[in-house]
């Protein structure tokens, strides 16, 4: 596998403007994001997997309301891939902006406050980071899936044969790595957008925004008198007004962000207009 040493967060001008302006990041709560499919499809595979005869009794059973993946997880998503133009034509037409991360300082960010995050007295289930490359190829996904459920599913059976004893570390190493697998899954189709998640698990209250006509429910990551290891800006393919560009600098220069490049897209796009 590459060693991947920078990764990319295609946003609006206007996340782009919070994000400098308060040293913020805002993580969508997993159920809330754009691809609503993809929760079913990995959902069908694990059941297939604990349920291969397609019994009736499964339906509703305990391995039925177990094995998915109800956590309150937040994602941050980047992608691998620097400026291309399927992830600057999903952020539409208005400037959008590609922030290039340090990922080894980010995934040290993102550490960080979920260690602060902690609460004694809560597993650390509830407070756990964890970051990886998005899986797309099916058979990766299905081998995978029979992996991480039969190590579950083996700690869970142990863990009813012992239910007056506190759960094992083995229990929860396994149920973790259930999850973040699980996490980490999209269709097929979405193979061009590389995707690297960062996601966040936490008993924290979300903050809540809307998005077109859907609530949302996201976590704002901040961490008081520490600036975002923001390696570049590249701006939007959609202009090509150099003192565009020179704004932006002066907006990261205002914010010290000083040592950030700014550059544009080596792309070029035209806008269109809807009559």
């Amino acid at each position: 596998m590459i060693e991947i040493d920078k990764i990319y967060h295609y946003t609006s001008i206007e996340a782009f403007q919070g994000i400098i302006k308060n040293d913020e990041l805002w993580l969508s709560e997993r159920n809330c994001m754009n691809d609503i499919f993809d929760e079913n499809y990995i959902k069908n595979i694990v059941k297939k997997i604990l349920n291969p005869n397609n019994s009736p009794l499964f339906k509703g059973s305990l391995f039925d309301e177990d094995f998915i993946s109800d956590l309150p997880q937040y994602v941050f998503s980047t992608s691998i891939q620097k400026d291309v133009a399927h992830q600057w034509l999903n952020y539409g037409m208005n400037n959008p902006i590609c922030i290039a991360f340090d990922k080894n300082k980010l995934v040290e960010y993102f550490s960080k406050f979920s260690k602060q995050d902690y609460i004694v007295g809560k597993h650390y289930y509830e407070n756990h980071f964890f970051s990886s490359e998005v899986i797309y190829n099916k058979d990766e996904v299905t081998n995978k899936a029979e992996q991480f459920v039969s190590l579950y599913r083996d700690e869970w059976y142990k863990e009813l044969e012992n239910v007056t004893s506190p759960r094992s570390p083995e229990f929860f190493s396994a149920f973790l790595d259930f999850h973040n697998f699980y996490s980490c899954v999209k269709q097929p189709n979405f193979y061009a957008e590389n995707e690297y998640r960062f996601l966040i698990y936490t008993k924290r209250k979300p903050e809540f925004r809307t998005r077109g006509d859907r609530l949302i429910s996201y976590l704002k990551v901040h961490i008081e008198r520490e600036k975002l290891p923001i390696l570049e800006i590249i701006v939007s393919p959609f202009t090509s007004d150099g003192t565009y560009n020179n704004t932006i600098r002066k907006f990261l220069y205002d914010n010290e962000y000083r040592d950030t490049i700014v550059s544009p897209s080596e792309l070029h796009l035209r806008k269109t207009h809807n009559n």
